[in-house]
Protein backbone atom coordinates (compact mmCIF):
# COMPACT_ATOMS: atom_id res chain seq x y z
CA UNK A 1 0.00 0.00 0.00
CA UNK A 2 3.06 2.24 1.17
CA UNK A 3 4.38 1.93 -1.92
CA UNK A 4 1.55 2.28 -4.40
CA UNK A 5 0.75 5.67 -2.08
CA UNK A 6 4.13 7.05 -3.01
CA UNK A 7 4.29 6.04 -6.36
CA UNK A 8 2.23 9.28 -8.01
CA UNK A 9 3.94 11.66 -5.94
CA UNK A 10 7.67 10.61 -6.99
CA UNK A 11 6.05 10.32 -11.00
CA UNK A 12 5.28 14.03 -10.29
CA UNK A 13 8.54 14.86 -9.09
CA UNK A 14 10.16 13.56 -12.88
CA UNK A 15 7.55 14.56 -14.46
CA UNK A 16 7.76 18.82 -13.56
CA UNK A 17 9.41 19.92 -16.58
CA UNK A 18 7.16 18.42 -18.59
CA UNK A 19 4.15 19.75 -17.16
CA UNK A 20 5.97 23.35 -17.19
CA UNK A 21 6.49 22.91 -20.77
CA UNK A 22 3.09 22.08 -21.76
CA UNK A 23 1.42 24.64 -19.64
CA UNK A 24 2.55 27.30 -22.27
CA UNK A 25 2.42 25.14 -25.28
CA UNK A 26 -1.13 24.85 -27.35
CA UNK A 27 -0.91 21.27 -27.19
CA UNK A 28 -1.90 21.81 -23.47
CA UNK A 29 -5.30 20.73 -23.79
CA UNK A 30 -4.36 16.77 -25.58
CA UNK A 31 -1.29 16.21 -23.30
CA UNK A 32 -3.95 16.98 -20.57
CA UNK A 33 -5.62 13.82 -21.30
CA UNK A 34 -3.29 11.88 -22.50
CA UNK A 35 -0.83 11.68 -19.12
CA UNK A 36 -1.94 9.95 -16.38
CA UNK A 37 -4.50 11.70 -14.00
CA UNK A 38 -2.42 10.49 -11.04
CA UNK A 39 0.70 12.52 -12.11
CA UNK A 40 -1.07 15.82 -12.90
CA UNK A 41 -2.91 15.18 -8.90
CA UNK A 42 0.56 14.07 -7.45
CA UNK A 43 2.56 17.72 -9.18
CA UNK A 44 -0.55 19.53 -7.59
CA UNK A 45 -0.15 18.54 -4.16
CA UNK A 46 3.43 19.52 -4.64
CA UNK A 47 2.47 23.08 -6.25
CA UNK A 48 4.39 21.98 -9.25
CA UNK A 49 2.02 23.10 -11.57
CA UNK A 50 0.60 26.14 -10.95
CA UNK A 51 -2.80 25.76 -10.41
CA UNK A 52 -3.56 29.65 -10.91
CA UNK A 53 -2.42 28.97 -14.95
CA UNK A 54 -5.39 26.57 -15.05
CA UNK A 55 -9.25 26.71 -15.46
CA UNK A 56 -12.09 23.98 -15.37
CA UNK A 57 -14.04 23.74 -18.64
CA UNK A 58 -16.71 21.28 -18.94
CA UNK A 59 -15.85 17.70 -20.04
CA UNK A 60 -16.08 13.87 -19.59
CA UNK A 61 -12.64 14.14 -17.36
CA UNK A 62 -13.18 16.34 -14.33
CA UNK A 63 -9.98 17.15 -14.59
CA UNK A 64 -9.80 18.32 -18.04
CA UNK A 65 -8.17 22.19 -18.12
CA UNK A 66 -6.54 24.23 -20.41
CA UNK A 67 -4.54 27.65 -20.20
CA UNK A 68 -5.59 31.25 -21.58
CA UNK A 69 -4.67 30.95 -24.72
CA UNK A 70 -6.64 28.12 -25.97
CA UNK A 71 -9.64 29.70 -24.45
CA UNK A 72 -9.12 32.66 -26.57
CA UNK A 73 -8.61 30.33 -29.09
CA UNK A 74 -11.90 28.33 -28.85
CA UNK A 75 -13.79 32.00 -28.37
CA UNK A 76 -11.97 32.90 -31.75
CA UNK A 77 -13.65 29.84 -33.24
CA UNK A 78 -17.11 30.33 -32.00
CA UNK A 79 -17.46 33.24 -34.80
CA UNK A 80 -18.73 35.32 -32.10
CA UNK A 81 -20.76 39.11 -33.32
CA UNK A 82 -21.39 41.78 -31.12
CA UNK A 83 -24.56 41.97 -29.48
CA UNK A 84 -24.61 45.45 -31.21
CA UNK A 85 -22.85 47.46 -34.12
CA UNK A 86 -19.55 47.11 -34.05
CA UNK A 87 -19.28 51.08 -34.45
CA UNK A 88 -21.02 50.87 -30.66
CA UNK A 89 -18.47 53.29 -28.14
CA UNK A 90 -16.65 51.22 -25.43
CA UNK A 91 -16.99 53.34 -22.27
CA UNK A 92 -15.07 50.75 -20.08
CA UNK A 93 -12.90 47.77 -21.36
CA UNK A 94 -12.12 43.95 -19.92
CA UNK A 95 -9.65 44.43 -17.25
CA UNK A 96 -9.23 45.33 -13.29
CA UNK A 97 -11.29 48.64 -12.58
CA UNK A 98 -12.81 51.09 -9.42
CA UNK A 99 -16.45 49.91 -9.83
CA UNK A 100 -18.17 53.82 -10.89
CA UNK A 101 -21.14 52.22 -8.23
CA UNK A 102 -19.75 49.67 -6.40
CA UNK A 103 -16.82 51.94 -5.37
CA UNK A 104 -14.01 48.56 -4.78
CA UNK A 105 -12.00 47.14 -7.26
CA UNK A 106 -12.69 44.04 -8.97
CA UNK A 107 -11.96 42.48 -12.32
CA UNK A 108 -14.12 43.94 -15.32
CA UNK A 109 -15.28 40.70 -16.78
CA UNK A 110 -16.84 42.21 -20.23
CA UNK A 111 -16.85 45.14 -21.85
CA UNK A 112 -19.74 48.56 -21.73
CA UNK A 113 -21.48 48.92 -24.63
CA UNK A 114 -23.08 52.80 -24.60
CA UNK A 115 -26.45 52.50 -26.09
CA UNK A 116 -30.02 53.82 -25.65
CA UNK A 117 -32.64 52.16 -23.44
CA UNK A 118 -34.57 49.65 -25.52
CA UNK A 119 -31.65 49.21 -28.22
CA UNK A 120 -32.09 45.54 -29.85
CA UNK A 121 -29.16 42.92 -28.75
CA UNK A 122 -28.41 40.09 -30.41
CA UNK A 123 -27.13 36.51 -29.99
CA UNK A 124 -23.94 36.64 -30.23
CA UNK A 125 -23.89 33.14 -31.68
CA UNK A 126 -26.50 30.60 -31.89
CA UNK A 127 -27.39 28.60 -29.19
CA UNK A 128 -29.16 27.72 -26.02
CA UNK A 129 -30.60 30.31 -23.34
CA UNK A 130 -28.95 28.73 -19.93
CA UNK A 131 -29.52 30.68 -17.53
CA UNK A 132 -31.71 34.51 -16.57
CA UNK A 133 -31.72 36.65 -13.55
CA UNK A 134 -31.86 39.93 -11.52
CA UNK A 135 -29.85 41.18 -9.21
CA UNK A 136 -28.51 44.70 -7.75
CA UNK A 137 -25.13 44.41 -9.11
CA UNK A 138 -26.14 43.15 -12.73
CA UNK A 139 -29.42 44.26 -13.34
CA UNK A 140 -31.94 41.59 -15.60
CA UNK A 141 -29.31 39.31 -17.55
CA UNK A 142 -28.99 36.42 -19.27
CA UNK A 143 -26.96 33.55 -20.78
CA UNK A 144 -26.67 32.01 -23.90
CA UNK A 145 -24.36 28.62 -24.12
CA UNK A 146 -23.07 27.81 -27.21
CA UNK A 147 -21.46 24.76 -26.69
CA UNK A 148 -18.08 23.61 -26.37
CA UNK A 149 -17.72 25.33 -23.15
CA UNK A 150 -18.41 28.87 -25.08
CA UNK A 151 -20.92 31.01 -23.18
CA UNK A 152 -22.03 34.66 -23.62
CA UNK A 153 -23.47 37.19 -20.82
CA UNK A 154 -26.02 39.87 -21.31
CA UNK A 155 -26.20 42.47 -18.43
CA UNK A 156 -28.31 45.63 -17.14
CA UNK A 157 -30.96 45.06 -19.57
CA UNK A 158 -34.53 46.54 -19.70
CA UNK A 159 -36.59 43.45 -21.13
CA UNK A 160 -35.49 39.68 -22.01
CA UNK A 161 -37.40 38.36 -25.45
CA UNK A 162 -35.91 35.03 -25.09
CA UNK A 163 -36.98 32.37 -22.88
CA UNK A 164 -34.79 30.42 -20.34
CA UNK A 165 -34.30 26.56 -22.07
CA UNK A 166 -34.81 28.57 -25.73
CA UNK A 167 -33.08 27.82 -28.60
CA UNK A 168 -31.94 30.86 -30.29
CA UNK A 169 -30.24 31.81 -33.67
CA UNK A 170 -26.96 33.79 -34.19
CA UNK A 171 -28.22 37.37 -34.72
CA UNK A 172 -31.74 36.92 -33.03
CA UNK A 173 -32.86 39.77 -30.92
CA UNK A 174 -32.88 38.32 -27.46
CA UNK A 175 -33.36 41.16 -25.69
CA UNK A 176 -33.44 45.15 -25.14
CA UNK A 177 -30.68 46.91 -23.51
CA UNK A 178 -31.71 48.96 -20.19
CA UNK A 179 -29.97 51.04 -17.34
CA UNK A 180 -31.02 48.16 -14.27
CA UNK A 181 -28.83 47.16 -11.44
CA UNK A 182 -25.66 48.90 -10.68
CA UNK A 183 -25.27 51.18 -13.88
CA UNK A 184 -24.14 55.07 -13.93
CA UNK A 185 -26.10 55.33 -17.32
CA UNK A 186 -28.04 53.08 -20.10
CA UNK A 187 -25.68 50.58 -21.45
CA UNK A 188 -25.11 46.91 -22.14
CA UNK A 189 -22.62 44.62 -20.56
CA UNK A 190 -21.51 41.88 -22.57
CA UNK A 191 -19.15 39.25 -21.67
CA UNK A 192 -17.51 35.96 -22.91
CA UNK A 193 -16.37 32.72 -21.11
CA UNK A 194 -14.58 29.76 -22.00
CA UNK A 195 -15.30 27.23 -18.84
CA UNK A 196 -16.13 29.81 -16.99
CA UNK A 197 -13.08 32.19 -17.14
CA UNK A 198 -13.94 35.63 -18.35
CA UNK A 199 -12.31 36.17 -22.15
CA UNK A 200 -11.86 39.73 -23.30
CA UNK A 201 -14.07 40.43 -26.31
CA UNK A 202 -11.25 42.72 -27.86
CA UNK A 203 -9.48 39.79 -28.44
CA UNK A 204 -12.30 38.21 -30.49
CA UNK A 205 -12.04 39.56 -34.40
CA UNK A 206 -14.92 41.08 -35.97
Amino acid sequence: MGRLTRFPVWLGILSFPLVVLLQTTPVTAVAREVLPTEVWQAARRLHLTHPSTWFRVPSANPGFAIPMPLAIDRARTARLQWPVPRSTRVSSGFGHRVHPVLRFKTLHNGIDLVVPIGTPIAASQSGRVDQIGSDRRSGVWMSIDHGDGVRTVYCHLKERSARLGERVQKGQTIALSGNTGASTGPHLHWSIKVGGRAVDPASIPP
